[in-house]
């Protein structure tokens, strides 16, 4: 079954992110990502290789996608505690996230309240015992990066969203 991704999708979800300072009314951090698709092929010597490309038009179940979520401070002042928050795209199932000088949190209830990835969930089994497991990848809604330092005027990086298409 093919999925069509909405437009935003293919645009890069940039109204799907969102900076936040915690010192500023209004964040100086301009997001834009760059949505790449996943290609597995195996090369002469019989052994897999992965590369990522752009993603041009639908991608199908099962695909993996990358978005690049590219950040720039455009303010000629330090962003003090900065983050980023993006939602996972409807249709899709959180696989994995990342970035240098950022922690990794997700969210199971759109953003209520997060957890370090990778977060666990805990909960009375039916004898009553509080038992702790990992969070089932697809009840991810959100993910957050929190930058471990300031971010310095004209600074630029990357974090990195992974998910597979339904």
């Amino acid at each position: 079954m093919r999925y069509a991704l909405i437009a935003a999708v293919a645009a890069g979800l940039l109204l799907a992110a969102v900076a936040r300072t915690e010192t500023a009314p209004k964040s100086s951090l301009v997001v834009k990502a760059e949505v790449m698709r996943e290609v597995r092929a195996k090369g002469p010597d019989g052994k897999e290789t992965v590369k990522y490309v752009p993603l041009v038009g639908t991608a199908n179940q099962g695909d993996i996608l990358l978005f690049n979520i590219n950040y720039t401070n455009t303010s000629t002042a330090e962003e003090k505690n900065s983050d980023i928050i993006y939602v996972v795209p409807q249709g899709s199932v959180f696989v994995e996230a990342g970035g240098a000088g950022a922690a990794v949190f997700v969210s199971i209830d759109r953003g209520e309240r997060w957890a370090r990835h990778p977060a666990t969930i805990r909960f009375k089994d039916s004898t009553g015992k509080i038992v702790e497991q990992p969070v089932a990848p697809e009840t991810i809604t959100h993910v957050r990066w929190v930058f471990d330092k300031p971010l310095a005027p004209g600074q630029t990086g990357t974090v990195t969203l992974k998910v597979r298409i339904k």
